[in-house]
């Protein structure tokens, strides 16, 4: 029984054994390769977006980002669900240019992709093997954890310094302001 305001109203049933419908949401896509083993992007934290590795009959390794797998796409998004990372749903699954990580090369006979965390959290390492061997750094999340060339270490050094001294003499003239109000 659920209790409103107060007083029980027995109107209102609660059970364990009453639960609400379940809604499956499933969708179906066309892959343009067949596909020869797949596995799942891994970082030490589990913060980076997630990718599919697919190995496919003509021995290359697609990236192609989870979003594309999201069985919420609908056929036309909202604002808010593009506000939430939705994309639009298409039978086929689009294979950009750049998710290719072989680069138009071919690893002859994968049997398996295996995927490592690295110390960054945006990285991760992919190795595949069968009769050729296959290794590289990926970034699904492009390298958000990392500094660029042009960084200034020196601009920084500077920040650090006048904040320290800016702390420092509001410390001073805080301790001289209370010695002057209890004075008073």
């Amino acid at each position: 029984m659920k209790m409103i305001l107060g007083t029980y109203n027995k109107s209102v049933v609660e059970s364990s054994f009453l639960l609400p419908p379940l809604v499956v949401m499933q969708q179906s896509y066309y892959f343009l390769s067949t596909v020869k083993t797949i596995a799942v992007t891994t970082t030490a934290r589990g913060i980076t977006a997630k990718q599919l590795l697919i190995a496919t009959v003509s021995d290359q390794i697609l990236s192609l980002d989870k979003r594309y797998f999201d069985p919420r796409r609908p056929l036309i998004p909202t604002a808010a669900d593009r506000e939430e990372g939705l994309m639009p749903y298409t039978d086929t699954l689009p294979i950009p240019p750049q998710s290719h990580l072989t680069h138009g090369y071919q690893v002859m006979g994968i049997r398996e992709i295996v995927t490592l965390p690295t110390r960054l959290e945006s990285t991760c390492l992919v190795f595949a093997h069968g009769i050729d061997l296959f290794f590289m750094r990926t970034a699904p999340s492009k390298m958000y954890d990392t500094l660029s060339e042009d960084f200034s270490y020196a601009l920084l050094v500077i920040t650090i310094v006048v904040l320290l001294i800016a702390i420092l003499v509001t410390g001073l003239l805080s301790r001289s302001q209370e010695l002057n109000n209890k004075w008073r």
